[in-house]
Order: structure tokens, then sequence, then C-alpha cells
């Protein structure tokens, strides 16, 4: 975590393996505050193929206590690329769907939805 010139909490992400690169992405927020039960997870995540849906590219992000993996819904509603949770981060690169994703979910020790962020436009109701 890190402080904006406004005092603002920011994250920041980027590869490891460089060490002259400082920051891939950086995100700000004011409301909802991350960690929170209404944020769970700040996600970090790289999209591309914007169709209606898009394609996963990148699953990353950062994660509060409780939340055991975080993983992708497809637009069937299936549940793919379940990701751990360590030390309040996942990241997964490899193994992502060809298809187009729904959603973005966080999941507790039990498997059960405590957060989802809707990657459609117009909404992810039905």
């Amino acid at each position: 975590m890190i402080e904006n010139r406004h005092g603002e909490r920011c994250f920041a992400v980027g590869p490891v393996e460089k060490r002259d690169y400082v920051f891939g992405q950086v995100g700000c927020q004011r409301s909802p505050v991350f960690p929170s039960p209404e944020l769970p997870i700040f996600d970090f995540s790289v999209l591309g193929g914007f169709d209606a849906i898009p394609q996963m590219r990148r699953l990353e992000g950062f994660a509060a206590e409780g939340v055991a993996t975080v993983a992708l819904v497809l637009e069937d509603e299936g549940i793919v690329a379940e990701t751990r949770v360590e030390h309040n981060v996942y990241s997964r690169t490899s193994e992502l769907p060809d298809g187009a994703v729904r959603e973005i979910v966080a999941l507790d020790a039990d498997g059960g939805r405590i957060y989802s962020l809707c990657l459609v436009r117009g909404g992810c109701e039905k």
C-alpha cells in the first residue's frame, strides 16, 4: 500500500523480476475503501478482446482477510481458474479460459461467494 499526495490509499502491482521497473499499474480508491466487506478484493486484472464480454489475460490483485480464492465466472456461469490467495495477493497468468469472462468472484474457505465484480457492459443480472 502507498499513499498519494492527497492522502488516499493506493495499491500498485508490477513484475517482480524487473528491478528497474517500479510499477505496472497503480490504483487509488475513495469509496468504498479496500479492504472492507463492501470491497474485499482490489482487482488489477488485465482484460482483452473488448467485445460485449472481455477475455482474461491476467488475473491479479489484492484480497482482504477471509478471501481464500479468487475465480472467474464464464458466460455459461461456470466457475474456472480458481486462484489461491497468499499473503493477501492473488495472481494467475496461465491456464486462463479462452472464452468470455462474466465476473471475477471472491470465495471464502468453503467456496461461498463473498463478492462479485461484473465485467459485462450493462451488468450481470439476468
